[in-house]
């Protein structure tokens, strides 16, 4: 027949149960308990505050990145496609080998092949650079404008297509 070992916390302090039979208290007080929960309670506050302020930090990290995202795309565009920018989030590009296209603010299927067979376009770099810390949207889109410019047919061979 099996003994269970069991302990009691009371208001006169921890007793050990054997079976049925009651022994005295333990020599740690029921108090001790509550400093130790205390205790615990204060060392997950200051974890939390931790994971709170890195979390802020990472936050203000990104923020950072993608001020400077943007201020570089703006430096890149002409100031037609700056204004456009601006006003509709979106700005034309001529390709490297005559193509005409349309980059709208975002990542994934955000460009459009504008002249001869149109087309919805899809190509982008790793947006995620290690744990938490993902690539700006405007650095993307910097890659996208930067590759139409220079190696059009190399990017026109790496995209997605889907015909419209």
């Amino acid at each position: 027949m099996p003994v269970y070992l069991t302990t009691t916390a009371s208001t006169t302090g921890t007793w050990i149960t054997l079976g049925t039979m009651y022994y005295a208290p333990l020599t740690t007080s029921y108090t001790v308990t509550l400093e130790r929960r205390a205790e615990l309670a204060r060392e997950r506050e200051v974890q939390r505050a931790e994971r709170d302020r890195e979390r802020e930090e990472q936050r203000a990290r990104e923020n950072a990145a993608e001020e400077r995202a943007q201020a570089t795309l703006r430096s890149l565009l002409s100031p037609t496609e700056r204004g456009r920018y601006n006003r509709d989030r979106s700005f034309r590009v001529i390709g490297s080998a005559g193509g005409h296209y349309l980059i709208r603010h975002g990542v994934s299927q955000n460009i459009e092949r504008l002249n001869g067979r149109r087309q919805r376009l899809c190509a982008h770099p790793d947006m995620w650079q290690g744990a938490n810390q993902r690539l700006p949207t405007e650095d993307a889109m910097i890659a996208q404008l930067l590759m139409l410019r220079f190696d059009e047919p190399a990017f026109l061979a790496i995209a997605n297509a889907e015909d419209l």
